[in-house]
C-alpha cells in the first residue's frame, strides 16, 4: 500500500511523504526501515521531492547511494539506540542535494549524524542546505576517538552552500579530541571547489568538554594546497561559543565578509584562522564577554602559497575583561622551518579594539627570511594596549626583517610602539601621524658588497655591512620606484659612516664627488631615472 501511495504521488507530482513508507513520526517508534526505504525510492528519480513532518527515531545507521536528492518539510530525525559513528550517510552524490526544513538530531549518541560523499572522478556534485535545516547534538563519547561533526561533506563537489544552523557538537576524549560544526572535507583525490556560508547560517556551541588544546571549530574548510579553492562567509553569518576557533580554513582564496562572532563561555585558541593565508577578513564584529582567545585574526603564510592578506574594518568589543587578556588581534606569520617565506602584501587597516585591552594589536612573525616582508598598518584604533601596539618576532630563531608602513594609528592611552623579539629587524618606510604610540625602533637598510637594496619609501636609513664603521655604496637597487621619485638618505646608526660613490655603479653625484653620511644630521637627496636605472643627486646637506 505504501508503494502504491508513493507511486500515485509521483504521478500526481506531489511530494513523496515518508509516512507513505510506514513511518510513524511520533518520536518513539523506530522509523529506521521506513526512512531507509523512502530515501532509496527518492534516489531512483531526480525529479522526485521528499516530504517529512514530525519526529522520526532512527536506531541504526542509514546509508543510501543517491545521485540527486530533494527533501523538504518540518521534521526532526532523532538518533535512538546505541552510541555510534553515523546516523544518515548519503554517498555517490554526483547530482544536486537540496535539503531544507529538516533537523538532524544526534541526541548526543552519534558522532557524525549527517554525512554526504562523492568519490566520482568525473562528475562533481552540488549541495544546498537551506536556512531551515538544522544539525544538532553531535557527540563522541570516550573511549571512541572519532572526530565529532554535526554535518560533514567530503569529496568531489563544485559548490556547497550552507544556510542553516548547527547547535551542539562535543567530544569527551581526554586527548586529541576534535569537534567540528560544519566540515567541508577532502580526500587525497577529491575536494570541494567552492564553499559558501550564507548570511542566515548560525553555528553555536562546538566544544571539547575536556580540553581546548585540540580543534573545536565552528567551520573547517579543507582542501589541497595544489588547488585554487574558494571559501566565502557572507555578511551576518553568526558564530557563538566555538571553543577552539569559529572559522578555520585551509584554502587560499578566502572571502570572510562581516561575520558576527560571540564568545562568552570559553577561552579560545584563534577566532578566525586562515591557515593558508590568501584573501581577506573584513567587517567582522567580534564580542568577548569575560573570556579571551590567544589570537583573534590569523593568517599564516606558507611556501609557494599566496602571502597576500588583508584584515580591514574588523572590531573586537570586550566586556567584563578576563584575568588573562587576548594576546594578539591581527596576527601574520611565516610558517616554515627550512625555507624563506616572504610576506609581501599584508594589510592591517581600519581595525578596532574597544572596551578592553589586548597585549598586541598587530603581530608579525618571519620564517627564515633573507629578503624583506612588507606590511601596512594604518588607521587602526585600540582602547588599551598592554605590551606594545606592534610585535615582531622570528620563527625557528633565524634572522627576519620587516618593512612596514605605520600611519594614522591611535591608542586611547599611551603605549609602546613595537616589541622586537629574537633577531627580528624593522625597516620603517613610514612612521607618522600615530597618536599615543611611541616611535618604533628601527634598523637601517644594510649595504651588502657595495649594493644598497631598498625596500620602498622616501626616507632610507642606511646601515653598514656587518655594523662596520665605514662602507662604500656603489649601486642602489630594489624598492620598485617610479621615474622621478625622490629618496632622502640618512645614516641609521651613529659611528657607521656609509659613503655614496659617484659613477662606479648607478649613482651620479653633483660635481662628481662622493658624499659620506658621517653625522646623524647629514642628508643626501637623490632622484630616480627609470630610463637609465640611475640615481641622480638633487642636493646634499653636510651638517657635521
Amino acid at each position: 500500500m505504501a508503494l502504491t501511495k508513493a507511486h500515485n504521488r509521483m504521478i500526481e507530482g506531489a511530494p513523496i511523504n515518508v509516512r507513505d513508507y510506514g513511518a510513524k513520526g511520533d518520536g518513539v517508534t523506530d522509523d529506521t526501515a521506513a526512512i531507509n526505504a523512502w530515501l532509496t525510492y527518492l534516489a531512483t528519480d531526480s525529479s522526485l521531492v521528499g516530504y517529512a513532518a514530525g519526529a522520526f527515531a532512527i536506531s541504526t545507521t542509514i546509508s543510501v547511494p543517491v545521485t540527486d536528492l530533494n527533501i523538504q518539510g518540518n521534521a526532526t530525525f532523532i538518533a535512538s539506540g546505541a552510541q555510534r559513528l553515523n546516523m544518515i550517510v548519503l554517498s555517490g552524490c554526483t547530482g544536486t542535494i537540496h535539503i531544507d526544513g529538516i533537523t538532524v538530531d544526534g541526541n548526543n549518541i552519534v558522532a557524525r549524524p549527517f554525512e554526504i560523499f562523492n568519490t566520482s572522478s568525473t562528475t562533481k556534485g552540488n549541495v544546498f542546505l537551506g536556512c531551515s535545516t538544522r544539525f544538532i547534538n553531535a557527540k563522541t563519547i570516550s573511549p571512541n576517538t572519532w572526530t565529532a561533526s554535526a554535518c560533514r561533506i567530503q569529496g568531489n563537489f563544485d559548490q556547497v552552500v550552507f544556510a542553516g544552523e548547527i547547535d551542539g557538537v562535543d567530544n569527551t576524549n581526554t586527548s586529541g579530541a576534535i569537534s567540528v560544526g560544519f566540515w567541508a572535507d577532502w580526500t587525497s583525490t577529491y575536494f570541494v571547489d567552492n564553499v559558501i556560508v550564507t548570511s542566515t547560517a548560525k553555528i553555536k556551541n562546538v566544544k571539547n568538554s575536556n580540553t581546548v588544546t585540540a580543534d573545536a571549530d565552528g567551520i573547517q574548510r579543507m582542501g589541497p594546497t595544489t588547488e585554487h579553492l574558494s571559501f566565502t562567509v557572507e555578511p551576518g553569518a553568526y558564530f557563538e561559543n566555538c571553543k577552539g576557533r569559529s572559522i578555520k580554513s585551509q584554502v587560499t582564496n578566502n572571502s570572510i565578509n562581516s561575520p558576527v562572532i560571540v564568545r562568552n563561555a570559553y577561552d579560545g585558541v584563534t577566532e578566525i584562522d586562515l591557515q593558508y593565508s590568501g584573501g581577506y577578513i573584513k567587517g567582522a564584529r567580534i564580542y568577548y564577554d569575560g573570556v579571551n582567545s590567544n589570537i583573534v585574526l590569523s593568517a599564516p603564510a606558507r611556501l609557494n602559497l599566496p602571502s597576500n592578506m588583508t584584515m580591514a574594518d574588523n572590531t573586537l568589543t570586550i566586556t567584563n575583561a578576563p584575568a588573562t587578556e587576548t594576546a594578539h588581534f591581527c596576527f601574520f606569520w611565516g610558517v616554515d622551518n627550512t625555507n624563506a617565506i616572504t610576506q609581501d602584501h599584508l594589510i592591517c587597516n581600519g581595525n578596532r579594539v574597544v572596551g578592553g585591552a589586548v597585549d598586541s594589536f598587530a603581530t608579525f612573525y618571519g620564517a627564515n627570511v633573507t629578503d624583506t616582508n612588507r606590511i601596512t598598518i594604518k588607521d587602526n584604533y585600540a582602547e588599551a594596549i598592554s605590551v606594545s601596539f606592534l610585535t615582531a618576532n622570528v620563527v625557528f630563531n633565524t634572522p627576519a626583517k620587516f618593512n612596514i608602513i605605520f600611519e594614522c594609528n591611535n591608542c586611547k592611552s599611551s603605549c609602546t610602539g613595537i616589541t622586537l623579539l629574537g633577531s627580528a629587524q624593522i625597516t620603517v618606510e613610514s612612521d607618522r601621524l600615530n597618536r599615543n604610540i611611541s616611535p618604533i625602533a628601527t634598523v637601517g637598510v644594510q649595504v651588502a658588497s657595495g649594493v644598497l637594496t631598498l625596500v620602498g619609501g622616501n626616507l632610507q636609513r642606511v646601515a653598514n655591512e656587518g655594523g662596520a664603521g665605514f662602507d662604500n655604496i656603489d649601486t642602489i637597487s630594489g624598492g620598485s620606484y617610479s621615474d622621478g621619485e625622490i629618496v632622502i638618505f640618512k645614516m641609521a646608526n651613529s659611528g657607521q659612516a656609509p659613503k655614496f660613490k659617484h659613477g662606479t655603479g648607478n649613482i651620479f653625484l653633483a660635481g662628481s664627488t662622493d658624499f659620506e653620511l658621517n653625522n646623524l644630521r647629514d642628508r643626501l637627496t637623490l632622484v630616480y631615472d627609470s630610463t637609465a636605472d640611475e640615481w641622480l643627486e638633487l642636493f646634499r646637506s653636510d651638517n657635521s
